[in-house]
């Protein structure tokens, strides 16, 4: 007799870790693009070219990016109904002609 897999018994498991392992990804590159930006114009404010903690105020302004990136994803993502619309973009999934 053959036993199941454990993903038979559970078959949502998957999908939730896919998802998170999706939003994980998305966050991490939205974070990694935008903190060398925050950098970039840092010192176009007032006050931030001699500030020592710029690094930080620049991670915690990328975070804040990243929050926004998925934000955008969660938006897309209900008006298109599919969770992976960046991958096939277009309205009706099949692609833009």
């Amino acid at each position: 007799m053959q036993r199941p897999s454990p993903d038979a018994e559970r078959p949502y498991s998957s999908y939730w870790r896919q998802l998170g392992e999706t939003i994980a990804a998305i966050f991490t590159v939205a974070v990694l693009d935008n903190y060398p930006w925050e950098l970039a114009h840092a010192p176009l404010y007032v006050g931030m070219e001699s500030c020592r903690a710029v690094w930080w105020h620049c991670f915690v302004a990328s975070l804040g990016d990243g929050l926004l990136v998925l934000g955008i994803f969660a938006a897309d993502w209900i008006a298109l109904g599919r969770q992976t619309w960046f991958v096939h973009p277009g309205v009706w999934g099949y692609g833009v002609c």
